[in-house]
């Protein structure tokens, strides 16, 4: 997102903020901290200033000066004409070039926001073209979810999501990986026709112990634990939205946002305990949630015995995780700690679970797609084919004309 100022505009410079060149080198489509300084090394890229009835065609300019430290700049060119100082700009990186929406022009939010017109078929053919192994994974819920009810395949919080995985052949692993051909797959249980309100865990990552005081897991349940049930053990939830928790224990975001601190107040003192790089979690989150579906199902008992119905699934995409410093901050994520003791005295580390409440996923995750499993369009449909097709046919004509220009 950017805000263009009105000097910004009369002088035809914006400053690539720290969220535009992290989004940028995420999503591969440009590094300013490998790009060298001058007009010389200046590069040309496709732009489209998105209106409500069509793409207005456009360049832009990235850029680093050899003045002023180098500061990275963005421009596109003609933006005079489609913005004025104080307009929020949504820049999208798509493929190989830049959408650029004016989310202050009332009418083109109405369009994004209700989903018709150019602005929200645009929005939607952005956010709903399915990958192959996408169509393949709803295809196998489909049949799953019109077998009917499953037996858990074990009792307890992870039969729901141990089941469907059995049912879809993926094999138990501790990898980290995403389960099905790059699609992370997340299962919980609803509470009459409504998904039940808990926190959903994002990814789990292991404190840098080189950086961090408490120096290993066993220190950390040593010092800060407490017992129960014959066992030391430690678990809690923490965040930066609150001073602390019950224990005292709250996250510290720095303001640049690249750096978190877990850390404890104890008597009259504030103990830094564990560190991470937020880049380092911000990569996390893009490796495990590339595609995730988030797959909803009944539940019920027949002597004794749990079982599920998987009826409802969400697809999210790319997570936002150029943002995950100010969602850490305002306490959307939040942080699991989860130790105990073996009965040898050895630690039993269960992860460091970074977790989101499931009613605010969206604040990590662009709009979800909604399917319903018992749909049979969802047996097979091959439009998706003709869209992507369209959408790469489409970018190359725009980078040919480019070339052309260039020539």
């Amino acid at each position: 997102m950017l805000v263009p100022t009105s000097t910004g505009l009369e002088k035809s410079i914006l400053d690539a903020t720290q969220i535009v060149r992290t989004s940028f080198a995420a999503t591969g489509f440009h590094d300013y901290e490998s790009q060298n300084k001058g007009p010389d090394h200046k590069r040309l890229v496709i732009a489209q200033f998105v209106q409500i009835d069509g793409n207005q065609e456009t360049k832009a300019s990235l850029y680093r000066p050899a003045t002023k430290d180098g500061d990275p700049r963005i421009w596109f060119y003609r933006l005079k004409d489609y913005a004025e100082p104080g307009n929020l700009l949504v820049v999208i990186p798509d493929g190989e070039r830049l959408l650029v929406m004016n989310a202050s022009n009332p009418y083109l939010w109405k369009q994004i926001e209700e989903g018709y017109g150019h602005a929200g078929d645009l929005v939607r053919r952005l956010t709903s073209t399915l990958s192959s192994a996408e169509h393949e994974l709803l295809s196998r819920l489909h049949e799953i979810s019109i077998a009917g009810w499953h037996v858990t395949k074990k009792e307890g919080p992870t039969g729901v999501g141990m089941t469907l995985e059995d049912l879809l052949g993926i094999p138990p692993n501790a990898s980290g990986a995403p389960d099905y051909k790059g699609i992370e797959l997340k299962s919980r249980r609803t509470a009459q026709g409504r998904q039940k309100k808990g926190l959903q865990t994002l990814f789990a990552k292991t404190p840098n112990w080189k950086l961090s005081p408490i120096r290993s897991a066993a220190n950390l349940l040593l010092e800060h634990g407490y017992e129960s049930n014959g066992r030391r053990q430690l678990y809690c939830t923490v965040s930066a939205a609150t001073s602390t928790n019950g224990m005292g224990f709250w996250l510290e975001p720095n303001p640049d946002g690249d750096e978190l601190w877990c850390s404890r107040d104890v008597g009259d003192s504030r103990q830094q305990l564990l560190y991470w790089d937020i880049e380092i979690l911000r990569q996390s989150l893009k490796k495990k949630h590339r595609a995730t579906m988030w797959v909803s199902a009944s539940s019920k008992r027949d002597s004794g015995v749990e079982y599920f119905h998987y009826h409802t699934a969400e697809l999210t995409r790319s997570p936002i995780h150029s943002q995950l410093g100010l969602r850490l901050q305002d306490g959307t994520v939040s942080l699991d700690l989860t130790l105990s003791e073996k009965p040898d005295g050895k630690v039993r580390d269960h992860g460091y679970l970074f977790r989101c409440q499931s009613d605010v996923l969206h604040r990590v995750f662009p709009r979800p797609i909604s399917f319903d499993l018992s749909d049979s369009m969802l047996e097979g449909d091959a439009a998706w084919f003709d869209e992507q097709q369209e959408r790469e046919d489409s970018t190359q004509l725009a980078l040919d004309i480019l070339d052309e220009e260039k020539n």
